[in-house]
């Protein structure tokens, strides 16, 4: 009785959760790829699913943890861990009050490589400590002709990391932030300028990363700026 009543400790991010639409929609192909189970009756089995319902992976097995464990093998195998295929998006305020949800970042100090920087600005920023990164994914250019500057970007994926989100941002900018999947994200990436939301969004709809993006900034405020991608 004493475990039954035993209460888990809450999330450390919000869950979530597929539509009931989705959920309901899982069944069907999970059972058509039970080849054994057909033959026999007498297997579990476990799959992946995507958050939109498409099915990754399903292994079947005489115990139920041990087909739980072929399917996380198979993703560590794949080089494809933690599995949470989720983004993680920051609250940034600017000084006139405009709030942008970009992923975490930030510039380059002096003597720091850039993943070294990049390892500090998103402890800094989220409390999340990241063990490693993978090659770079694409890189951003953005001109500003009016204000007589150059922007460059290097984007990176986080392979590895640990701690809990937090938010004590040194430099006052970040208030807040959350892992989202693909429906959420574009909602959030809407505040954010161009040259983040456009390559961001290719990167998590699968749609393709190009290795450059160019942008052309024009204007002097930062929320009255026309940007054009070239």
């Amino acid at each position: 009785i004493d475990k039954v009543l035993q209460q888990a400790p809450p999330l450390d991010a919000p869950a979530v959760v597929p539509s009931p639409e989705v959920l309901f929609g899982l069944l069907a192909p999970f059972q058509e790829d039970q080849d054994t189970f057909h033959k026999t009756g007498g297997l579990h089995a476990a799959a992946l699913f995507t958050m939109d319902g498409q099915q990754e992976i399903s292994r079947e097995d005489i115990g139920r943890h041990n087909a739980v464990d072929k399917v996380i093998g198979w993703r560590l195998l794949e080089d494809r861990t933690p599995i949470d295929d989720r983004l993680l998006l920051v609250a940034n305020r600017r000084r006139d009050g405009r709030v942008e949800w970009t992923p975490p970042g930030g510039v380059v100090d002096p003597g720091e490589t850039r993943l070294e920087a990049l390892t500090r600005e998103v402890l800094e920023e989220t409390g999340l400590s990241v063990a490693a990164w993978s090659e770079r994914v694409y890189r951003v250019s953005v001109d500003f002709p009016d204000r007589e500057m150059r922007l460059g970007v290097e984007v990176f994926r986080a392979e590895s990391w640990s701690g809990d989100l937090w938010f004590d941002d040194p430099d006052g900018i970040v208030e807040d932030g959350r892992f989202v999947d693909a429906s959420e994200a574009p909602s959030l990436l809407g505040t954010a300028p161009a040259w983040v939301r456009v390559p961001v969004g290719d990167w998590l709809h699968g749609t393709g990363v190009d290795d450059h993006y160019d942008f052309l900034a024009m204007g002097i405020r930062p929320g009255e700026l026309v940007v054009e991608r070239r």
